[in-house]
């Protein structure tokens, strides 16, 4: 069995496998800043009431699933079973498996503890793939309850196609996590809430 707060570790012992595979000169050109134990409990700590039956989250730039495992670490503290789907989103290939294992681990332990839990990986650029509406659709409408996230964070050409998809938030020398940000905020219900780390910048106003 797994216990609560073996949840995060396991997804720490991930993060070591990950940054022993590759350089920090690789990680940061990525944008990829995983995420300590301690914040990540502590993000998960900062949401109000959860709903009470069934709970969506979204995971943005998941890396190897450290903040939804702290979040289902939070869930099992409270003893309230929950049927719990997750989506999970992270491009860097080399990083599903290891995002992978971790979430299998978090629902092995749910479902022991009488929740039920289904999660999604999508291997995808998030940013172009709820920003692209085409004549048939109108993009994805707001379904998550709970989002938390530690975007990837690096600057951004204005004639990318992330900048170009998002021409409402583009202002000034964009950087990938003010849109990662956005994005994300656009697929909360309308009670939904965010917990994202963000850099000093954030209060720069349109830099």
């Amino acid at each position: 069995d797994v216990v609560p707060d073996e949840l995060t570790e396991i997804a720490a012992q991930q993060q070591i496998l990950f940054d022993s595979s590759t350089s920090p000169a690789e990680r940061k050109e990525r944008g990829h800043f995983g995420t300590s134990t301690a914040i990540a409990q502590f993000m998960a700590g900062l949401f109000s009431k959860l709903p009470d039956s069934s709970i969506r989250i979204l995971d943005p730039g998941a890396g190897v699933g450290t903040l939804t495992a702290a979040f289902c670490q939070r869930l099992m503290a409270e003893r309230k079973p929950r049927d719990v789907y997750v989506e999970l989103w992270e491009n860097d290939q080399s990083l599903i498996p290891l995002l992978t294992r971790t979430m299998e681990r978090c629902q092995q332990a749910l479902h022991a503890q009488g929740h039920s839990m289904q999660f999604v990986v999508k291997a995808d650029d998030f940013i172009l793939a709820h920003t692209q509406s085409n004549l048939f659709s109108a993009g994805p409408e707001p379904s998550f309850d709970i989002a938390i996230l530690n975007p990837p964070y690096f600057k951004l050409r204005k004639d990318s196609p992330q900048a170009h998809a998002m021409p409402h938030v583009v202002h000034g020398q964009p950087n990938i996590y003010a849109l990662f940000m956005a994005v994300t905020a656009d697929l909360l219900q309308p009670t939904g809430e965010m917990v994202a780390i963000t850099p000093r910048s954030y209060f720069n106003g349109p830099y």
